[in-house]
């Protein structure tokens, strides 16, 4: 019995210790918007992470109308605070950050810019990721099929040695009965 708890507990190991360690840390190269959905004229902020300490960091309201340089603190983070312009064009409009250093990085976040007479449908913070196309969230990385498909065939294989012992048990008790 010492046996099959050792080899159970060695097949899950195997299957899931690398296989967890793949998607730690996760990536945290984000935008965030806390409002998606400003009027002209309105004031909210953005927060990007993952820059390099110290970095100036220039946000762009594309193509060309810069909004502010913070630079980016201790932990990679850069929070700026602006305003649109009270002529704003309406509709979807981009925003980008981006900072240069030794690992350059640029992101972005989308708003869709609304007259102040219409109801917003949200005001909930949009998060995006870079190289992302389209409007969809990155809500995990691509290897996250891979270790559930490590951690599974882990399990299943200690499942079929449970049921192997279980079978031989029977059938040595059977033998020694008849």
């Amino acid at each position: 019995m010492k046996r099959l708890v050792v080899l159970v507990v060695a097949t899950i190991g195997l299957a899931a210790g690398p296989a967890a360690a793949d998607d730690y840390p996760p990536s945290d190269n984000l935008v965030t918007v806390s409002d998606s959905t400003p009027c002209p004229g309105q004031s909210f902020s953005i927060q990007a992470k993952t820059f390099a300490p110290g970095t100036t960091v220039t946000v762009t309201l594309l193509p060309d109308a810069v909004l502010g340089t913070p630079t980016a603190g201790e932990d990679g983070t850069v929070t700026l605070d602006v305003t649109l312009s009270a002529t704003q064009a309406l509709g979807t409009q981009t925003i980008q950050v981006a900072g240069t250093g030794e690992a350059p990085l640029s992101l972005t976040a989308k708003v869709d810019v609304v007259s102040c007479e219409e109801t917003p449908a949200t005001t909930a913070p949009t998060v995006t990721t870079p190289g992302g196309g389209g409007d969809l969230p990155r809500t995990g990385s691509s290897d996250s099929t891979m270790t559930l498909l490590k951690v599974g065939g882990g399990l299943a294989a200690a499942g079929g040695v449970l049921v192997a012992l279980a079978a031989t048990r029977r059938r040595r008790g059977a033998a020694a009965a008849a």
